[in-house]
């Protein structure tokens, strides 16, 4: 690993620990919540930010609750990356969410994706607004969503994303192991990507999607699952392996 991918996952794990936690009551207020983790991969709606290899990912939340129904947040989150002029994205997310209506969780938000270092001319950075609703019917969680982009990566022009989830928590596995909760879930996703300029981006619009389950021990998560996209190899970034289907397994902490 060369020094600037050294530098970017001191980066990423100081995000992670920049900060106590600090929790809302009940009735709202302020709080801070952040992570760590650790991946086998980096993929961004199902293509290698990595260039296959693993990555180190750490977020950093501030949030005000007024109600149930409306909290303010502002997320950090920041991994390494291999691109070619960038070894690191920083997300800076500012946004609405609540629950409504007896159990409809909706979130409003804006990312600004942004990789210190790289050179301007690269057109890496982009915004990108979007929103999704879910519902707990406590045997399933399904959630859909829709975000776009003005000037999606690369300046590939307009871009369009549309995708569906499906946690399925088993419940029956619910325990404590050495005082801490244990919780094992399933989890599905399903997303198609459009962009304007294919040929600019490097790929034409896809399908991607992944299964897995993701386990909750010792207070820690631990995620395995199959991710994959429709593809090929000659339409991956010039012949690329970046968009082939593989495992990814993570280990992640939160506060």
């Amino acid at each position: 690993m060369n020094r600037s991918s050294y530098y970017a996952l001191a980066v990423v794990a100081g995000l992670a620990g920049a900060a106590p936690a600090l929790a809302a009551d009940d009735e709202g207020g302020f709080a801070i919540a952040g992570g760590v983790g650790f991946y086998s991969d980096y993929l961004y709606r199902g293509i290698s930010q990595t260039d296959n290899d693993p990555a180190i990912q750490g977020s950093l939340e501030p949030s005000y609750k007024f109600s149930d129904a409306f909290q303010i947040y502002l997320n950090v989150w920041g991994s390494n990356v291999e691109f070619s002029d960038a070894s690191i994205e920083i997300d800076v997310t500012p946004g609405v969410r609540g629950t409504v209506f007896g159990g409809l969780m909706y979130d409003v938000n804006v990312i600004y994706y942004w990789y210190p270092g790289a050179n301007n001319n690269q057109d890496f950075e982009f915004f990108e607004p979007g929103a999704s609703l879910a519902y707990d019917f406590g045997f399933v969680i399904p959630k859909i969503g829709f975000r776009y982009s003005p000037e999606f990566f690369a300046d590939s022009g307009d871009a369009y994303f549309a995708f569906g989830e499906l946690q399925v928590p088993l419940k029956f596995f619910e325990t404590e192991v050495a005082g801490k909760p244990f919780t094992v879930t399933l989890f599905g996703h399903l997303g198609h990507q459009w962009i304007q300029h294919n040929s600019t981006f490097g790929a034409p619009d896809y399908l991607e999607w992944n299964a897995g389950v993701s386990v909750g021990m010792f207070g820690l998560t631990f995620n395995i699952g199959y991710y994959d996209t429709d593809l090929n190899k000659s339409q991956c970034f010039a012949g690329t392996k970046l968009c082939e289907g593989r495992v990814v397994g993570s280990v992640s902490a939160s506060f």
